[in-house]
């Protein structure tokens, strides 16, 4: 959707790297655009029942200090190494930022799809021969969403915002746009942004239930094209407010963000979401359609997805547009393809060439792109566009440019207070709720059609249940507010499900629960049952994913009338974390940048204050260990009694807390 404020500004990208399939570094990657090589060979890390290729890292990994080794995973080892390559420069530019900022100004944002899932694979088969799991597994610090993008901020010893998004394949694209925003409005002065994703058995196998795998090295655009290849890959990026010590550094301009309110796995057949995508992104960066020198399609080669991606750019650009996907040469790396795909636009602005469409050999005739077949070399180029579109119909398009040293950096916005519009909780034990003062409904059944209801699990129940109260309480169109869902465990019910059925290689799984399982789940049926395109993001974090919800809903604000934030914690298996996900819980608010109409007004989250300078209520602290999502019952009890002052959003250092002013 275009939205009707002004651009965003630029921030500069100081540093980036990347780990993947072509070999570690910058440079291997450019070496394979280069060459057009591919890098898709037969999968080694464990066996599947049926026959593809996949884009393995092959490189040796780093290991984790001993003090972090509750994070041990792959996916923190192949973040680890893409962070030390120091050729790239990407961990001594964080140093440096911390020595001009300060380690509390620096933010980590983290997109990934499976995070620690291949530990917890194996952590499975263990529970399955021995009833109960391993000694050493931590699912928290393991598998939990967040868990890769905590390891990184501990090893770098950076103490301000830390999220996860996981939405799918789009996850690190908006992990860019929520640094962007953090560093427009003040919130951080340097953000490490980006993705990491590993194979497993769970997304492979899960792809091969919706018949999306080729068993031949993937041909994107190819009118003999036979799907994807699963690859695996760290991404990350260094985004600092622009200044002269960094005017020579590429620029993101911008990141459009939508959804397509279509299907969970599925394209809009028209390709609106694409090209609501497209046109926010264009709209934030104050350009034109022409203005793009180069895109890099999302093109997973799959038929219907590339079908609908070329349908969206042709509805927006001109034919002469130069476009290629480079999943041939990586593999398709899921929730770190938008990162790693805007490092690859970075390269072809920095060397000026065009990577090419690695296996295309004859274009679909229902293909209406400009596909590059061969890496064009010398070509002008200024600025560059990446898709990435995910599971839920999640999109994203990130715009960056070669250095501009006339681009000043000013705040987009220095107002850090927002008002609260409506509030709603959503929690089938009342009893609990009564305990602290406080009301919610069950879980509505009637919100959801009959085919829905069968599918979804509890999570989906819960959060769109509190959100529709809540956007009823502010009067709000739902088909156009924008939308936060946060939550620690996500739909760990369906994975739990998937896990058991992995060790028994002759049973297919469901490909509904497959794409039921991605993180964004209640955040996709949220927007296909209300018909609403506008963006939405699947956010995670430990106790404090409260906190860095409404902190991602204050940078949102800057050009978004409302925002949509819901935490939900489903109940967990108890052999995956004892202590966790002990009662069902879901609440909503509407958030504004609208006085008019509000119950409260709340002050951006903030870590700098010491607990001990007053002394709040701590009886809420166990239900919070128990239940993340429960770090909100403070600020609603606040607003039933009327109470105006210091808010706690947390219980773990660093401790987060909010300024609640009631009567406004």
């Amino acid at each position: 959707m275009t939205t009707p404020f002004l651009p965003l500004t630029p921030v500069a990208i100081t540093a980036y790297s990347t780990l993947n399939a072509c070999g570690m570094g910058n440079a291997a990657l450019l070496n394979a655009l280069q060459t057009n090589q591919s890098f898709l060979t037969p999968l080694e890390l464990f066996k599947v029942p049926f026959t593809t290729v996949v884009g393995e890292i092959k490189q040796p990994l780093a290991s984790l200090r001993p003090e972090l080794v509750d994070y041990q995973s792959r996916n923190a080892q192949v973040a680890l190494t893409a962070l030390n390559h120091a050729p790239d420069g990407l961990r001594a530019a964080i140093d440096l930022a911390k020595k001009r900022y300060g380690a509390a100004r620096i933010g980590v944002i983290i997109g990934t799809s499976t995070s620690g899932l291949y530990e917890t694979e194996a952590a499975y088969q263990h529970l399955l021969q021995h009833q109960q799991m391993p000694a050493d597994f931590h699912f928290v610090t393991c598998h939990a969403y967040q868990a890769t993008g905590r390891f990184l901020q501990l090893e770098l010893g950076l103490t301000g915002v830390c999220f996860a998004i996981s939405t799918a394949c789009s996850s690190s694209a908006k992990t860019i746009a929520a640094g962007q925003r953090l560093i427009a409005t003040g919130i951080c002065d340097a953000v490490l942004v980006g993705g990491v994703d590993t194979l497993c058995r769970l997304t492979l196998r899960g792809f091969r239930s919706l018949d999306l795998v080729s068993p031949a090295p993937c041909t994107p655009m190819d009118k003999n094209r036979r799907g994807i290849n699963i690859g695996e890959a760290a991404a990350l990026l260094l985004l600092e407010r622009t200044s002269l010590a960094n005017q020579n550094c590429p620029l993101l301009l911008a990141v459009g963000e939508s959804s397509d309110a279509y299907h969970m796995s599925h394209p809009h057949p028209e390709g609106l979401g694409a090209i609501a995508a497209m046109q926010q992104a264009l709209s934030l960066a104050g350009l034109q359609p022409q203005a793009i020198d180069y895109l890099n399609l999302h093109a997973t080669a799959t038929r219907v997805n590339d079908a609908v991606e070329s349908i969206a750019v042709a509805a927006l650009f001109t034919k002469a547009l130069p476009c290629s996907g480079t999943k041939g040469i990586t593999g398709h790396t899921l929730g770190a393809a938008g990162a790693l795909e805007t490092i690859i636009a970075l390269l072809a602005l920095q060397q000026q060439f065009i990577p090419a469409t690695c296996g295309l050999t004859a274009i679909d005739d229902t293909c209406h792109c400009n596909v590059i077949k061969t890496p064009l070399v010398a070509q002008p180029l200024t600025i560059a566009m990446s898709n990435s579109f995910g599971f839920g119909g999640n999109n994203a398009s990130v715009i960056v440019s070669q250095a501009n040293a006339t681009v000043p950096f000013t705040y987009s916005n220095s107002e850090k207070s927002v008002f609260i519009k409506s509030s709603a909780i959503c929690c089938p034990d009342r009893e609990k709720l009564a305990q602290f003062g406080l009301e919610g409904r069950d879980v509505d059944l009637t919100l959801l059609p009959a085919a829905l209801r069968r599918r979804t699990s509890l999570s989906t129940r819960l959060a769109i249940t509190a959100a529709t109260q809540a956007c009823q309480r502010a009067q709000l169109d739902t088909a156009t507010v924008s939308s936060i869902f946060i939550s620690l465990g996500g739909e760990i019910q369906v994975t739990d499900a998937l896990c058991r059925v992995l060790p028994h290689l002759e049973e297919l799984l469901s490909p509904t629960q497959f794409h039921n399982s991605v993180h964004n789940t209640p955040a996709g049926y949220w927007g296909i049952l209300n018909h609403c395109q506008a963006p939405s993001t699947a956010l995670a974090a430990r106790d404090d994913g409260f906190a860095m919800g409404l902190i991602e809903a204050v940078s949102q604000l800057q050009y978004q009338p409302h925002v949509l934030v819901v935490c939900y914690e489903e109940l967990w298996p108890q052999y995956l974390a004892a202590s966790l996900g002990k009662t069902a819980f879901a609440c909503a608010f509407v958030i504004s940048r609208e006085k008019s109409g509000c119950v409260a007004a709340l002050t951006l989250p903030t870590n700098t204050l010491n607990p001990a300078d007053f002394n709040p209520d701590l009886s809420w602290c166990e239900w919070v260990k128990a239940t993340p999502a429960a770090a909100a019952i403070p600020l609603l009890q606040a607003i039933k009694s009327q109470y105006s002052g210091v808010i706690p959003l947390n219980t773990q250092s660093p401790f987060w807390f909010t300024q609640l002013q009631v009567s406004v």
